[in-house]
C-alpha cells in the first residue's frame, strides 16, 4: 500500500487527538504570536468566537480590512493588512519577515482564492500552521487548551476505557 501522507492522533478529547495528529504530521501548533485572519462573508459570522479564543491563548491578531472590521465590533484589537492586490506592504511581506505565526484563510471568488495560492506556498515553505476552513480554525483552538506534549496512551487502555 502507498502512504498517502494520512495520520492518525488518539487522546481523551478532540483537542488533545488533533494536537497529536498535527505532531503526526510535523506541524508544531504556535501557543502564542500573530494569527492572520482573512475569510470569507460566509464564514464572518462565526470567526469571532474562534479569534477571542485565540486571543485568550495569548495571539495578536492581523487581518484584512473587512475581516478587521468584523472583529473590531465584537470588541477584539485587530491590526489590518492589505491583501496582495491592494498593494504592498500586504500579507504575504509579513509572512516573509516571520512575523505571522498561524493563518487562518478562508477563500471565495477569483482573486481571493489566486492571491491564497502564494499565502500557502509561503505558508508551507515556513511550516507556517494554515487553515482554509473555519471547522479547521476551531479545531486549532480546541488543541491550544491541550499542553503542548499530551501524554501517550496504548489503544488497548483507550479501548477498554470506552467499553
Amino acid at each position: 500500500m502507498k502512504s498517502t501522507g494520512e495520520v492518525m492522533g488518539s487522546g481523551k478529547t478532540f483537542g488533545e487527538a488533533f494536537v497529536k495528529a498535527s505532531l503526526g504530521a510535523s506541524v508544531r501548533l504556535p501557543r502564542s504570536g500573530r494569527a492572520f485572519l482573512s475569510v470569507r462573508d460566509q464564514d464572518k459570522p462565526g470567526l469571532s468566537a474562534v479569534a477571542a479564543e485565540l486571543v485568550a491563548a495569548g495571539f495578536e491578531l492581523v487581518g484584512t480590512r473587512g475581516t478587521c472590521t468584523v472583529l473590531t465590533e465584537a470588541g477584539l484589537n485587530c491590526t489590518p493588512v492589505n491583501k496582495l492586490k491592494q498593494g504592498q506592504p500586504h500579507i504575504l511581506d509579513q509572512i516573509k519577515s516571520n512575523t505571522i505565526d498561524l493563518i487562518i484563510n478562508t477563500t471565495d471568488g477569483r482573486q481571493a482564492v489566486a492571491d491564497s495560492y502564494y499565502i500557502r506556498e509561503e505558508a508551507l515553505g515556513r511550516k507556517i500552521p494554515y487553515t482554509t476552513t473555519l471547522a479547521g480554525a476551531r479545531a486549532i483552538c480546541a488543541a491550544l487548551s491541550v499542553s503542548a506534549e499530551p501524554p501517550v496512551y496504548r489503544l488497548q487502555d483507550i479501548h477498554q476505557e470506552s467499553a
